[in-house]
Protein backbone atom coordinates (compact mmCIF):
# COMPACT_ATOMS: atom_id res chain seq x y z
CA UNK A 1 0.00 0.00 0.00
CA UNK A 2 0.93 3.03 -1.01
CA UNK A 3 1.90 6.08 1.67
CA UNK A 4 -0.80 8.59 0.08
CA UNK A 5 -3.60 6.05 0.39
CA UNK A 6 -2.68 5.27 4.14
CA UNK A 7 -3.63 8.88 5.35
CA UNK A 8 -6.74 9.32 4.13
CA UNK A 9 -7.96 5.95 6.10
CA UNK A 10 -5.95 7.81 9.04
CA UNK A 11 -8.15 10.79 8.91
CA UNK A 12 -11.59 9.40 8.41
CA UNK A 13 -10.45 6.68 11.76
CA UNK A 14 -9.88 9.94 13.93
CA UNK A 15 -13.06 11.63 12.76
CA UNK A 16 -15.23 8.38 14.16
CA UNK A 17 -13.54 8.42 16.87
CA UNK A 18 -14.36 12.13 17.48
CA UNK A 19 -17.89 11.46 16.81
CA UNK A 20 -17.88 8.43 18.91
CA UNK A 21 -16.80 10.88 22.37
CA UNK A 22 -19.04 13.20 21.41
CA UNK A 23 -22.01 11.05 21.51
CA UNK A 24 -21.08 9.64 24.41
CA UNK A 25 -20.94 13.03 25.97
CA UNK A 26 -24.22 13.71 24.93
CA UNK A 27 -25.92 10.86 26.45
CA UNK A 28 -27.35 11.25 30.22
CA UNK A 29 -25.74 10.03 33.12
CA UNK A 30 -28.95 8.03 34.15
CA UNK A 31 -30.74 6.57 31.22
CA UNK A 32 -34.27 4.80 32.70
CA UNK A 33 -34.23 2.58 30.14
CA UNK A 34 -30.94 1.35 30.65
CA UNK A 35 -31.72 0.62 34.53
CA UNK A 36 -33.31 -3.00 34.55
CA UNK A 37 -37.22 -3.31 35.51
CA UNK A 38 -37.97 -3.88 39.51
CA UNK A 39 -39.74 -6.77 40.31
CA UNK A 40 -43.05 -6.43 41.62
CA UNK A 41 -43.95 -6.01 45.47
CA UNK A 42 -46.94 -7.08 47.12
CA UNK A 43 -47.04 -3.92 49.08
CA UNK A 44 -48.02 -0.21 48.38
CA UNK A 45 -45.67 1.91 46.16
CA UNK A 46 -43.94 4.35 48.10
CA UNK A 47 -45.41 7.09 46.00
CA UNK A 48 -49.28 6.19 47.70
CA UNK A 49 -48.34 6.06 51.15
CA UNK A 50 -46.92 9.60 51.09
CA UNK A 51 -48.02 12.03 54.17
CA UNK A 52 -49.95 13.81 51.50
CA UNK A 53 -51.75 11.29 50.20
CA UNK A 54 -52.53 9.45 53.63
CA UNK A 55 -55.90 11.09 54.92
CA UNK A 56 -55.92 12.96 57.98
CA UNK A 57 -57.59 12.59 60.70
CA UNK A 58 -60.92 14.55 61.92
CA UNK A 59 -60.36 17.77 63.68
CA UNK A 60 -63.19 17.01 65.79
CA UNK A 61 -62.79 17.21 70.16
CA UNK A 62 -61.60 14.10 71.90
CA UNK A 63 -63.71 12.76 74.20
CA UNK A 64 -62.57 10.18 77.29
CA UNK A 65 -64.60 7.18 76.44
CA UNK A 66 -66.03 5.02 79.43
CA UNK A 67 -66.08 1.33 79.91
CA UNK A 68 -69.08 1.02 78.53
CA UNK A 69 -68.07 2.87 75.35
CA UNK A 70 -69.91 5.84 75.61
CA UNK A 71 -68.31 8.64 75.47
CA UNK A 72 -68.04 11.29 78.70
CA UNK A 73 -66.91 14.73 79.59
CA UNK A 74 -64.46 15.81 81.68
CA UNK A 75 -67.07 16.60 84.48
CA UNK A 76 -67.34 14.97 87.67
CA UNK A 77 -70.83 12.26 87.35
CA UNK A 78 -73.57 12.58 89.41
CA UNK A 79 -74.91 15.58 91.94
CA UNK A 80 -71.92 15.28 94.19
CA UNK A 81 -69.84 16.48 91.71
CA UNK A 82 -72.13 18.50 89.66
CA UNK A 83 -70.02 21.61 91.04
CA UNK A 84 -66.56 20.55 90.41
CA UNK A 85 -65.81 20.87 86.47
CA UNK A 86 -62.66 19.80 85.27
CA UNK A 87 -62.47 22.13 81.81
CA UNK A 88 -62.55 25.23 80.44
CA UNK A 89 -65.41 26.35 79.01
CA UNK A 90 -65.88 29.18 76.66
CA UNK A 91 -66.84 33.46 78.53
CA UNK A 92 -70.30 33.90 78.56
CA UNK A 93 -71.35 37.09 78.75
CA UNK A 94 -74.20 38.25 81.39
CA UNK A 95 -76.56 39.07 78.75
CA UNK A 96 -77.57 35.36 77.99
CA UNK A 97 -77.43 34.62 81.60
CA UNK A 98 -79.91 37.40 82.27
CA UNK A 99 -82.00 36.79 79.18
CA UNK A 100 -82.57 32.99 80.43
CA UNK A 101 -83.37 34.17 83.93
CA UNK A 102 -86.24 36.65 82.61
CA UNK A 103 -87.67 34.05 80.50
CA UNK A 104 -87.95 31.87 83.27
CA UNK A 105 -89.50 33.79 86.04
CA UNK A 106 -91.21 36.66 84.20
CA UNK A 107 -94.32 35.04 84.43
CA UNK A 108 -93.86 34.15 88.33
CA UNK A 109 -93.39 37.90 89.32
CA UNK A 110 -96.23 39.33 87.10
CA UNK A 111 -98.52 36.55 89.13
CA UNK A 112 -97.55 38.59 92.01
CA UNK A 113 -97.76 41.77 91.02
CA UNK A 114 -101.41 41.04 89.61
CA UNK A 115 -102.05 39.64 93.04
CA UNK A 116 -100.67 43.03 94.79
CA UNK A 117 -101.53 45.45 92.60
CA UNK A 118 -104.55 44.03 90.59
CA UNK A 119 -107.00 46.29 92.00
CA UNK A 120 -105.24 49.58 92.16
CA UNK A 121 -103.76 49.45 88.47
CA UNK A 122 -105.72 48.38 85.06
CA UNK A 123 -105.74 45.52 82.86
CA UNK A 124 -104.13 47.70 80.40
CA UNK A 125 -101.18 49.02 82.96
CA UNK A 126 -99.43 45.65 82.91
CA UNK A 127 -97.00 45.91 80.01
CA UNK A 128 -96.44 42.73 78.31
CA UNK A 129 -93.20 44.23 77.27
CA UNK A 130 -91.20 47.50 78.46
CA UNK A 131 -91.53 48.77 75.10
CA UNK A 132 -94.94 49.10 75.67
CA UNK A 133 -94.42 51.63 78.09
CA UNK A 134 -95.59 54.95 77.22
CA UNK A 135 -94.29 58.53 78.61
CA UNK A 136 -95.72 61.31 79.88
CA UNK A 137 -98.93 59.53 81.19
CA UNK A 138 -99.91 60.19 84.57
CA UNK A 139 -102.04 56.70 85.20
CA UNK A 140 -100.07 54.13 86.67
CA UNK A 141 -97.77 51.10 84.68
CA UNK A 142 -96.26 47.82 86.16
CA UNK A 143 -93.02 46.89 83.88
CA UNK A 144 -91.33 43.57 84.52
CA UNK A 145 -87.63 43.30 83.60
CA UNK A 146 -83.95 43.30 85.06
CA UNK A 147 -82.74 45.79 86.88
CA UNK A 148 -79.46 47.05 86.53
CA UNK A 149 -77.48 49.01 88.75
CA UNK A 150 -74.87 51.94 86.82
CA UNK A 151 -72.20 52.16 89.57
CA UNK A 152 -70.54 55.46 88.88
CA UNK A 153 -67.41 55.10 91.14
CA UNK A 154 -66.52 51.61 89.39
CA UNK A 155 -62.74 51.79 88.25
CA UNK A 156 -62.52 51.11 84.63
CA UNK A 157 -60.88 47.62 84.37
CA UNK A 158 -59.52 48.72 81.24
CA UNK A 159 -57.91 51.32 82.47
CA UNK A 160 -56.32 49.55 85.33
CA UNK A 161 -54.88 46.52 83.11
CA UNK A 162 -53.19 49.65 80.67
CA UNK A 163 -51.68 51.39 83.99
CA UNK A 164 -50.96 47.72 84.93
CA UNK A 165 -52.25 48.60 88.76
CA UNK A 166 -54.46 44.91 88.83
CA UNK A 167 -52.97 42.33 91.42
CA UNK A 168 -52.40 38.64 91.67
CA UNK A 169 -54.07 38.55 95.04
CA UNK A 170 -57.22 40.19 97.12
CA UNK A 171 -56.73 41.57 100.00
CA UNK A 172 -58.88 42.42 103.36
CA UNK A 173 -58.46 46.28 102.64
CA UNK A 174 -59.52 45.45 98.41
CA UNK A 175 -62.91 43.91 99.33
CA UNK A 176 -65.67 45.08 97.31
CA UNK A 177 -68.12 45.04 100.14
CA UNK A 178 -66.62 48.30 101.98
CA UNK A 179 -68.14 51.33 101.76
CA UNK A 180 -67.04 53.34 98.74
CA UNK A 181 -65.09 50.41 96.82
CA UNK A 182 -67.94 50.25 94.13
CA UNK A 183 -71.45 51.66 95.24
CA UNK A 184 -71.85 55.69 95.69
CA UNK A 185 -75.50 58.15 96.12
CA UNK A 186 -75.00 58.99 92.25
CA UNK A 187 -75.50 55.16 91.32
CA UNK A 188 -78.31 54.75 88.49
CA UNK A 189 -81.01 51.98 88.48
CA UNK A 190 -82.63 50.56 85.20
CA UNK A 191 -84.99 47.87 84.45
CA UNK A 192 -84.39 46.15 81.03
CA UNK A 193 -85.29 43.50 78.72
CA UNK A 194 -85.34 42.53 75.33
CA UNK A 195 -86.89 45.34 73.93
CA UNK A 196 -84.92 48.59 75.56
CA UNK A 197 -84.24 49.90 79.22
CA UNK A 198 -86.24 52.48 81.15
CA UNK A 199 -84.53 54.66 83.93
CA UNK A 200 -86.01 54.26 87.43
CA UNK A 201 -85.99 57.38 89.88
CA UNK A 202 -85.78 56.35 93.29
CA UNK A 203 -83.35 57.73 96.12
CA UNK A 204 -80.00 56.57 96.66
CA UNK A 205 -81.02 54.70 99.70
CA UNK A 206 -83.46 52.70 97.83
CA UNK A 207 -80.63 52.43 94.53
CA UNK A 208 -77.85 51.15 97.55
CA UNK A 209 -80.29 47.81 98.35
CA UNK A 210 -80.46 46.89 94.67
CA UNK A 211 -78.43 44.73 92.44
CA UNK A 212 -78.03 44.11 88.75
CA UNK A 213 -79.34 40.83 87.43
CA UNK A 214 -83.06 40.67 89.81
CA UNK A 215 -85.90 40.09 87.88
CA UNK A 216 -88.78 42.37 89.16
CA UNK A 217 -91.73 43.95 88.77
CA UNK A 218 -91.82 47.73 89.12
CA UNK A 219 -94.95 49.89 90.11
CA UNK A 220 -94.59 53.60 89.17
CA UNK A 221 -95.89 56.68 87.38
CA UNK A 222 -94.47 58.29 84.22
CA UNK A 223 -92.42 61.36 84.59
CA UNK A 224 -91.82 63.99 81.67
CA UNK A 225 -88.44 63.03 81.03
CA UNK A 226 -89.51 59.56 80.11
CA UNK A 227 -88.34 57.93 83.03
CA UNK A 228 -90.67 55.84 85.96
CA UNK A 229 -91.27 57.66 89.38
CA UNK A 230 -90.78 54.76 91.58
CA UNK A 231 -91.59 54.74 95.64
CA UNK A 232 -89.68 52.37 98.18
CA UNK A 233 -92.25 49.25 98.76
CA UNK A 234 -93.38 49.35 94.54
CA UNK A 235 -91.10 46.69 93.79
CA UNK A 236 -91.73 43.00 93.55
CA UNK A 237 -89.69 39.93 93.34
CA UNK A 238 -90.48 35.96 92.61
CA UNK A 239 -91.35 33.95 95.56
CA UNK A 240 -89.06 30.85 96.35
CA UNK A 241 -90.32 27.90 95.27
CA UNK A 242 -91.24 26.04 98.35
CA UNK A 243 -88.71 23.30 100.32
CA UNK A 244 -89.25 19.80 99.64
CA UNK A 245 -90.50 17.86 102.34
CA UNK A 246 -88.17 15.67 103.99
CA UNK A 247 -89.11 12.45 104.05
CA UNK A 248 -90.06 10.80 107.04
CA UNK A 249 -87.84 8.61 109.07
CA UNK A 250 -89.71 5.02 109.87
CA UNK A 251 -87.30 2.84 112.21
CA UNK A 252 -88.21 1.97 115.18
CA UNK A 253 -85.16 4.69 116.58
CA UNK A 254 -83.66 8.04 115.64
CA UNK A 255 -81.42 8.20 113.62
CA UNK A 256 -79.15 8.17 111.12
CA UNK A 257 -78.04 11.63 111.01
CA UNK A 258 -76.08 14.46 109.21
CA UNK A 259 -74.01 16.85 111.58
CA UNK A 260 -73.05 20.43 109.60
CA UNK A 261 -70.28 22.49 110.95
CA UNK A 262 -67.72 25.63 109.62
CA UNK A 263 -65.38 27.41 111.25
CA UNK A 264 -63.12 24.83 112.95
CA UNK A 265 -59.49 26.82 111.97
CA UNK A 266 -57.94 28.46 114.90
CA UNK A 267 -59.32 32.16 114.74
CA UNK A 268 -56.12 33.42 116.33
CA UNK A 269 -53.18 32.68 118.74
CA UNK A 270 -53.54 29.20 120.92
CA UNK A 271 -56.94 29.42 122.60
CA UNK A 272 -57.71 26.62 125.52
CA UNK A 273 -61.61 27.29 124.76
CA UNK A 274 -61.32 26.05 121.45
CA UNK A 275 -59.35 23.39 121.74
CA UNK A 276 -61.85 22.34 124.37
CA UNK A 277 -64.72 23.31 121.82
CA UNK A 278 -63.30 20.77 119.12
CA UNK A 279 -62.56 18.06 121.66
CA UNK A 280 -66.04 18.33 122.26
CA UNK A 281 -67.18 18.25 118.54
CA UNK A 282 -64.67 15.03 118.56
CA UNK A 283 -67.08 12.99 121.21
CA UNK A 284 -70.04 14.07 119.74
CA UNK A 285 -69.11 12.84 116.78
CA UNK A 286 -68.06 9.58 118.45
CA UNK A 287 -70.54 8.67 120.97
CA UNK A 288 -73.09 11.44 120.49
CA UNK A 289 -76.86 10.69 118.98
CA UNK A 290 -76.59 6.84 119.68
CA UNK A 291 -73.15 7.13 117.63
CA UNK A 292 -75.40 7.96 114.25
CA UNK A 293 -73.85 10.36 112.79
CA UNK A 294 -73.18 8.87 109.78
CA UNK A 295 -71.50 11.98 107.69
CA UNK A 296 -70.25 15.42 109.28
CA UNK A 297 -69.86 18.18 106.67
CA UNK A 298 -67.30 20.79 107.28
CA UNK A 299 -69.48 23.68 105.65
CA UNK A 300 -66.16 26.13 105.30
CA UNK A 301 -62.98 27.65 107.71
CA UNK A 302 -61.54 24.20 107.98
CA UNK A 303 -57.75 25.59 107.30
CA UNK A 304 -58.25 29.19 107.36
CA UNK A 305 -60.83 31.49 109.70
CA UNK A 306 -62.35 34.18 108.46
CA UNK A 307 -59.79 36.48 110.73
CA UNK A 308 -57.31 35.60 108.24
CA UNK A 309 -59.06 37.71 105.51
CA UNK A 310 -59.96 36.34 101.88
CA UNK A 311 -56.51 36.21 99.55
CA UNK A 312 -54.34 35.47 102.86
CA UNK A 313 -52.20 32.52 101.99
CA UNK A 314 -52.84 29.19 104.44
CA UNK A 315 -49.62 28.62 106.56
CA UNK A 316 -48.52 25.09 107.12
CA UNK A 317 -48.95 25.01 110.53
CA UNK A 318 -52.82 26.34 109.95
CA UNK A 319 -52.81 23.30 107.02
CA UNK A 320 -50.70 20.52 109.70
CA UNK A 321 -53.22 21.78 113.06
CA UNK A 322 -56.38 20.86 110.12
CA UNK A 323 -55.30 18.21 109.05
CA UNK A 324 -54.74 16.45 112.81
CA UNK A 325 -58.04 17.39 113.58
CA UNK A 326 -59.78 16.26 110.55
CA UNK A 327 -57.66 12.94 111.33
CA UNK A 328 -59.72 12.60 114.49
CA UNK A 329 -62.89 13.14 112.95
CA UNK A 330 -62.65 10.87 109.75
CA UNK A 331 -61.62 7.97 112.33
CA UNK A 332 -65.04 8.22 113.94
CA UNK A 333 -67.38 8.80 110.46
CA UNK A 334 -67.08 10.07 106.78
CA UNK A 335 -66.04 13.86 106.51
CA UNK A 336 -67.09 15.64 103.49
CA UNK A 337 -65.13 19.11 103.64
CA UNK A 338 -66.21 22.03 101.51
CA UNK A 339 -64.39 25.10 100.87
CA UNK A 340 -64.79 28.68 102.79
CA UNK A 341 -64.09 32.20 102.03
CA UNK A 342 -60.47 32.09 103.91
CA UNK A 343 -59.37 28.30 102.76
CA UNK A 344 -56.96 28.22 100.04
CA UNK A 345 -59.22 27.45 96.90
CA UNK A 346 -60.40 30.28 94.24
CA UNK A 347 -63.07 32.96 95.52
CA UNK A 348 -65.21 32.91 92.98
CA UNK A 349 -68.54 30.45 93.27
CA UNK A 350 -68.38 27.67 92.82
CA UNK A 351 -65.23 27.12 94.53
CA UNK A 352 -63.00 23.93 93.70
CA UNK A 353 -62.37 21.64 96.49
CA UNK A 354 -59.41 21.31 98.00
CA UNK A 355 -56.46 19.27 97.19
CA UNK A 356 -56.43 15.94 99.39
CA UNK A 357 -52.77 16.23 99.24
CA UNK A 358 -52.50 19.45 101.71
CA UNK A 359 -54.04 16.93 104.48
CA UNK A 360 -51.42 13.25 104.84
CA UNK A 361 -53.09 11.80 107.77
CA UNK A 362 -56.70 12.86 107.23
CA UNK A 363 -56.51 11.51 103.97
CA UNK A 364 -54.82 8.01 104.19
CA UNK A 365 -58.27 6.78 106.19
CA UNK A 366 -60.40 7.26 103.34
CA UNK A 367 -62.80 8.41 105.35
CA UNK A 368 -62.17 12.51 104.05
CA UNK A 369 -63.62 13.67 100.95
CA UNK A 370 -62.74 17.18 99.59
CA UNK A 371 -65.73 18.49 97.71
CA UNK A 372 -66.75 21.77 96.02
CA UNK A 373 -68.79 24.83 97.55
CA UNK A 374 -71.70 24.57 96.24
CA UNK A 375 -72.24 21.13 97.62
CA UNK A 376 -74.98 17.76 96.41
CA UNK A 377 -74.70 15.14 98.13
CA UNK A 378 -77.24 12.01 99.13
CA UNK A 379 -77.19 9.39 102.17
CA UNK A 380 -79.69 6.63 102.84
CA UNK A 381 -81.98 7.76 100.04
CA UNK A 382 -82.40 11.57 101.22
CA UNK A 383 -80.90 14.29 98.91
Amino acid sequence: MSQASAKPKAKAASGKAKAKAKAEAAKPIFDPAASPAKPPQGGPKPADATPEKTPQPSQEKRAVTAAGGSPCSLVAAGPEGKFERHSIEQWKQYATLYAARLSQLRGLVREEARALWGGRVAPSGFCSDICNYRSGSTREVVVTGILFKELKSRKDVIQLYRDNRLKSSVSSADDPTEPGCLCSDSDRLYIEDSTMRLGIKVTPEVAASFCSGLVAAVLGTPSADGELVVEPGDFIFARLPPPQPLPRWTGAEPGPFVALVSGLARPGGEEPAHREALDRLVDFVSKGAGGEVRRLIVCGGAVCSQACGAGSPATKEAVAVADQLLARLAACTQVHMMPGKADPSNMSLPQLPLHPKLFKHAGGSGALKCVSNPYMSSLEGLS
